[in-house]
């Protein structure tokens, strides 16, 4: 069965949500790689592929999670979501994109698609995980509405006020969560070459000094949302960031049918993934 076959071909997985993403459009150009057999060149299809593998596991999204993390999460989660939609941190911008996220995660009621933090019971610990996928493409140094703010610190601070909301439309945060994990998601290629990418200046940047990233989001001209923390340094003591590779992420997979179909893809020519 062809990678198509056994993805797009089959039932979603329950524990897999999509936002934003457009199968129509991921069917084409999965088609296209598989008939074609060239190299994927998209970041939205190995992260989907990657996705669906760990979604079709009975733990998958717990498992994911654990190696996105380096480590297990602190309490298990039941669900991968794909493209989904952030509340923006600032109030001229539309919903942030975020190309995989998982955690403490509940569907928005006023947008499809739309995430917000669900809180946990009392007394366990809740946290998040927000990935920025990257193959060939860069990060990009300003955003939409502010060219002072860099691609990744806005996923940084999308993910710092991400909250639940007591209704649509408050502005009353209820809860944020324990831990904020930002996750960097690329070939092992630039995370052994760093400097061959912006995004791998930027992220070992704020890795090394936390308080570059106030600066960096210090320049922004946009206003923070009104349901949002505004304490941004006292958010950080809730940041994590972590930097895996798509060849880790794959091998972590159990053996299958469906992981050596990836690896086989992984390993065309002109691949940047070298597992």
């Amino acid at each position: 069965m062809s990678l198509l076959d056994s993805t797009l071909g089959q039932p979603l997985p329950n524990s897999l949500r999509k936002g934003s993403l457009s199968e129509t459009a991921l069917r084409a150009a999965l088609a296209n790689v598989e008939h074609g057999l060239a190299p994927v060149e998209d970041e939205q299809i190995w992260t989907y592929l990657c996705a669906w593998g760990y979604a079709c596991l009975p733990d998958g999204p717990t498992r994911l999670a654990s190696v996105l993390l380096g480590a297990p999460p602190p309490t298990p989660t039941e669900t991968i979501w794909l493209e989904a939609l952030a509340y923006p941190a600032r109030t001229k911008e539309y919903n942030s994109h975020i190309d995989l996220a998982t955690g403490d995660i509940a569907l928005r009621p006023d947008k499809a698609g739309g995430i917000q933090f669900a809180l946990r019971p009392a007394g366990e610990p809740s946290w998040i995980a927000f990935v920025e996928a990257k193959l060939y493409s860069d990060m990009a140094s300003r955003t939409t509405h502010d060219p002072t703010r860099n691609q990744l610190v806005r996923v940084i601070e999308t993910a710092l006020t991400f909250c639940g909301l007591e209704t649509r439309t408050t502005t009353r945060v209820t809860a944020v969560p324990d831990a904020v994990h930002v996750v960097l998601l690329t070939p092992r290629l630039f995370r052994d070459h760093p400097r061959t990418r912006f995004y791998g200046c930027k992220f070992w940047e704020y890795k090394g000094n936390p308080q570059a990233i106030l600066e960096d989001l210090a320049l922004a001209t946009g206003a923070i949302r009104r349901h949002c923390p505004l304490d941004l340094a006292g958010c950080l003591e809730r940041l994590h960031l972590h930097w895996v590779t798509y060849e880790e992420v794959i091998h972590a997979l159990p053996d299958s049918a469906f992981k050596s179909d990836l690896l086989a893809l992984a390993r065309r020519a002109g691949s940047l993934l070298r597992p």
